[in-house]
């Protein structure tokens, strides 16, 4: 059969049918375009989110670092409060709950690299444990000061001993315990926060506070006491020397235990350095190879706008041969009647004038004849039923009915047809357009909410940044004053050392006279003896000299003075002897404290070698601590290159979002202007999900467009949820 042989209703069948696929494949190549573009914009919310949660993971664990290191730098912090449960910090929750699940089953590469990241993570957490453990906050100065009240008590107890020796009338020393340095420090509250933070330096600094006040009071007894040098001096013997041994005890029990915990800091320290500093290291890079691994596997916004361009692409081309083909069918329909359709041309002139009372009146059986009486009968019609209806259509109101006389009712089919097509086809473009508005908006304000989230994270990361250069630069001060510190202890070591070999040198001359007064003293006696022998002698001149009368008179002067000098003779040995003894008693007594005197130097310079060691310790770690700070810094660039980085991408994402929705307001405005039939609108009511993002309006004079006539697109607020 020929195209001349075909019926017309064949013809307009085959033409509007082709019209009808070219216009539901563009339908169909719609809706596949969007879905893919939904499911790819899934995709990158997901990947962007994945991506965000890493980073803030890492920014958490970086303040987690921080504030280990508070306990270890900042002396008003004495006790470790971070998360040391590596199943409960922020990151331990995603990991051993679903957000791993999901990143896994997003990204399958990523088990292994999250497989690595567990250990590290307990390591780090454990790591705390342990310093929370060791470390007691302590002041590194208090060994050296303790040492130093023990030396100033050794000075002040040899004050006293002075006045002994040199026979002064008056004690030039503190008696009053709360005023001196020691006494000063136990009533500070330097002692007092030292004391709270440990029970045995409390239980210490208790101790210690009789023993003293008994110390400073024995001095007061000994000033009262002076005009009675004897008594003095026992009160010395018995009172002050025993209360200056006990708190020489108590300060060397102080002293150790201030040593013991300035240890646990030290020790605290280290484990930082060495546990928490690699540990942290590593989680870091773990962290960056998840954020690696999840952008080189999941789709960016770039791909995500050329798939988008690739849809609407396809859409034009689908137009574009769309519209050739309808025309190229009407006009070949148009051409093939042209000829048997002269005489009906008139009566369609006349009604397209507007002039419904033109008949052809022809008996033809034929189509042509068919046609003209079916003309007839279609002004008719026309005239009676069909005019209102297409001044509705005219009108964009869609909402006319047209019955046919029976199935092969072409016309009224077609016209049927047609309303029912189009309001189905206006009806599923609004859906689409409303839900592509909807998606767009809702996808620009999730990417501009990601963009300032990822300013104000890139921003905190600044500030950390400054924080930790700072941070270094107070400890490269630390490390030098460590070193300034070690040099001056150095110093009062060599003095230490110098002042115990003079001791020891006035030890020996103390010993050489003592020898000395003991010989003079053997000497004096021999000086006794002959005065004692002279007196006998002049004692029997004197009895010859009386035996021999007149003549021994002279010679009995003489021997009286002979034996009064004999006898001051010994009455000054006497004296001499006296006081050589009482030299030697306390040459011997002198030599005896500077003995305690070279003892007590001896574990002065033990200590002073013991706090170099120290520290040069102290310095060392200071080091270290400013090397690992530098490190710190270096991460946290690159953290902030990449926040920078995803804050761009958010900002483009926006922006496409936003033209998306730019086009399809300019899709609403066009079809603002049909109104749909009642039938179509309960359709789209019984059938339609509720949306939370603004419908298309219709006409203004017909507000039943309220609804979707039948959703294509199962779009809703979930679906985005996740921004």
């Amino acid at each position: 059969m020929t195209w001349q042989n075909i019926r017309l209703s064949g013809k307009f069948a085959i033409g509007f049918g082709l019209v009808l696929l070219l216009l539901t494949l563009v339908a169909g190549w719609s809706i596949w375009g969007v879905g893919n573009i939904v499911g790819n914009a899934k995709e990158v919310i997901a990947g962007n989110a994945l991506r965000a949660e890493m980073i803030q993971r890492e920014v958490d664990h970086l303040e987690w670092a921080n504030e280990v290191n508070a306990l270890l730098t900042n002396d008003q912090i004495t006790k470790l409060e971070v998360q040391t449960d590596p199943h409960k910090c922020g990151f331990g929750k995603w990991y051993y709950g679903e957000g791993r699940q999901h990143a896994e089953a997003l990204v399958p590469e990523l088990k292994g690299v999250l497989a690595q990241l567990e250990e590290p993570h307990r390591d780090l957490h454990e790591s705390a444990v342990i310093i929370g453990q060791t470390f007691r906050q302590a002041d590194i100065s208090l060994p050296k000061f303790i040492a130093e009240k023990e030396t100033d008590h050794l000075a002040w107890a040899n004050a006293i001993l002075s006045v002994f020796a040199e026979d002064k009338t008056r004690i030039n020393v503190q008696t009053d315990p709360h005023r001196c340095g020691l006494g000063k420090f136990l009533d500070s509250d330097k002692a007092k926060q030292a004391a709270a933070s440990d029970s045995e330096l409390a239980r210490l600094f208790q101790k210690i506070q009789a023993p003293h006040e008994r110390l400073h009071k024995s001095a007061v007894a000994i000033e009262s006491n002076l005009t009675n040098r004897n008594k003095a001096y026992s009160i010395f013997q018995s009172q002050t020397l025993p209360a200056l041994a006990e708190t020489q005890d108590h300060l060397q029990q102080l002293k150790q235990r201030a040593e013991e915990l300035v240890g646990g800091m030290q020790q605290a320290s280290t484990i930082y350095a060495t546990k928490t500093m690699p540990a942290l290291q590593q989680v870091k890079t773990l962290l960056s190879s998840v954020i690696k691994t999840a952008g080189d596997n999941i789709m960016t916004d770039e791909e995500m706008l050329q798939a988008a361009s690739g849809t609407r692409t396809g859409n034009i081309v689908l137009v574009a041969v769309a519209l050739p083909l309808g025309i190229f069918f009407a006009w070949i329909i148009a051409r093939g009647i042209i000829g048997p359709m002269k005489r009906s041309c008139a009566m369609i002139e006349e009604m397209e004038k507007g002039h419904l009372d033109m008949r052809l009146n022809l008996t033809r059986q034929d189509e042509i004849g068919q046609m003209a009486q079916s003309m007839d009968r279609f002004a008719d019609s026309l005239q009676d039923e069909m005019v209102g209806s297409l001044q509705k259509l005219a009108a964009s109101d869609l909402t006319f009915e047209i019955v046919p006389r029976d199935g092969q009712d072409a016309i009224r089919g077609a016209l049927k047809q047609l309303g029912q097509d189009l309001n189905t086809l206006i009806a599923e473009i609004f859906t689409s357009g409303e839900q592509i508005a909807s998606g767009s908006m809702q996808v620009a304000d999730g990417s501009q909410s990601l963009s300032q989230g990822a300013t104000e994270s890139a921003a905190s990361v600044e500030e950390i940044t400054a924080s930790m250069t700072e941070l270094a630069s107070q400890t490269v001060q630390n490390a030098d004053n460590a070193t300034q510190a070690n040099q001056l202890v150095l110093q009062a070591k060599d003095a230490a050392e110098k002042g115990n070999q003079q001791m020891q040198d006035m030890v020996g001359a103390m010993a050489e006279i003592n020898a000395a007064g003991k010989n003079i003293s053997k000497i004096i006696k021999v000086i006794d003896e002959i005065a004692f022998q002279t007196n006998l002698l002049a004692l029997n001149a004197a009895v010859e000299a009386a035996r021999a009368g007149q003549h021994g008179k002279g010679f009995a002067v003489v021997a009286e003075e002979v034996r009064n000098l004999a006898a001051r003779s010994a009455q000054a040995a006497k004296e001499t002897a006296e006081l050589i003894e009482g030299s030697v008693q306390k040459t011997a007594n002198g030599t005896q404290i500077a003995g305690q005197t070279e003892i007590a130097l001896k574990e002065i310079v033990t200590a002073v070698i013991k706090a170099t060691d120290l520290v040069s310790e102290i310095a060392a770690a200071s080091n270290e601590q400013s090397q690992g700070i530098g490190q710190i810094n270096q991460g946290l660039n690159q953290i902030d290159q990449v926040t920078q980085q995803n804050t761009a991408n958010a900002e483009e994402s926006a922006a496409a979002a936003e033209e998306l929705s730019a086009q399809a307001e300019q899709l609403r405005q066009m079809l603002s202007r049909f109104k749909l039939s009642e039938q179509v609108n309960m359709k789209r009511n019984n059938v339609a999900k509720p949306s939370t993002t603004p419908s298309f309006i219709a006409h203004s004079e017909l507000p039943a467009m309220q609804q979707p006539v039948q959703p294509t697109i199962a779009l809703d607020d979930s679906e985005f949820g996740k921004y």
